[in-house]
C-alpha cells in the first residue's frame, strides 16, 4: 500500500524530501532506527493478521458462513485503521476491498 501512497504524496505535495537521515546522524543510528521500524511493522502486521484472519475470520466462517464472515472480517479490519492519519471514506473502501481480497 505504501508503494502507491508514497509516490502520490510526492506528486500532490503531501510529502517532500528535505535531506537524508545520514546527513545529520551517524549511519549506525540510522540503521538502528531502520531496524527498529522494520521489526515494529513486522510485529504489528503479524499480530493484525493473526487477530483478523487467523482467529476472527475462522470463527465467523464457522458460525455464519464464508461470505458474511469475509464481509464482517473486512469491515473490522478496516475499522482497525480508522485512527490512521489521513483516514477517509476512500481509505475505508480501499481497506474493505483489500480485506476481502486477502481473506
Amino acid at each position: 500500500m505504501n508503494t502507491i501512497i508514497t509516490p502520490q504524496g510526492w506528486v500532490f505535495g503531501w510529502l517532500r524530501r528535505t535531506g537524508y537521515g545520514w546527513q545529520s546522524n551517524p549511519l549506525s543510528a540510522v540503521l538502528l532506527g531502520l531496524l527498529f521500524f522494520v521489526l515494529l511493522f513486522a510485529f504489528v502486521s503479524v499480530r493484525e493478521e493473526l487477530l483478523v484472519r487467523g482467529y476472527q475470520l475462522q470463527n465467523l466462517e464457522e458460525s455464519i458462513g464464508r461470505t458474511p464472515g469475509v464481509v464482517i472480517s473486512s469491515l473490522l479490519f478496516s475499522l482497525l485503521h480508522i485512527r490512521n492519519a489521513g483516514f477517509s471514506l476512500l481509505a475505508l473502501v480501499g481497506l474493505l476491498l483489500a480485506g476481502a481480497l486477502f481473506a
